[in-house]
């Protein structure tokens, strides 16, 4: 993981958000998820990653994507979906979580992530230590293994379900 300079105010209490391109961008989102799979509470199953329609969103996943099985952790990729969907899909397959890249109610020119560890809402010092993580750049290097990209559908289970 290498460059940890960001602005320390886009950790919120519930989320991270900050002005796309300056503030957010492709760089500190591969951070980001290199971080998030060093936490010990990760554990060993798949991270769900989804985007909403921003249209930073799609390289922020991406950077997120290859963050995250560059420390060799296993990525279902929903693609382009309502922040609720990728919350269903952390309980419905399982997994060790979720990085949903959003700004939720901002303007267009915001992004962000919201997080779950496990079936958990990340948030308040989970966040922080996360934030800690990234600055102390303690993350061990993880890619013993080659990690998997599954893309997967979710809409038809999660309107069966809603």
């Amino acid at each position: 993981m290498a460059d940890t300079e960001f602005p320390h105010h886009i950790f919120r209490e519930y989320d991270i958000r900050g002005l796309a391109g300056d503030e957010i961008t492709p760089r500190f989102a591969y951070n980001l998820a290199c971080a998030y799979a060093c936490m010990p509470e990760h554990g060993g199953a798949p991270v769900v990653v989804g985007r909403d329609a921003r249209l930073s969103g799609e390289a922020l996943q991406q950077a997120v994507i290859r963050g995250l099985t560059e420390q060799g952790v296993d990525v279902i990729d929903l693609g382009m979906v309502p922040t609720p969907m990728v919350y269903y899909a952390v309980h419905r397959l399982d997994a060790a979580g979720c990085i949903m890249v959003t700004a939720s109610h901002n303007p267009a020119e915001y992004n962000g992530f919201k997080l779950m560890l496990g079936k958990r809402s990340f948030y308040g010092e989970a966040l922080q230590h996360l934030k800690h993580i990234m600055l102390r750049q303690q993350c061990e290097d993880k890619a013993h293994r080659k990690a998997s990209v599954q893309k997967k559908d979710m809409l038809p289970a999660y309107q069966r379900f809603v």
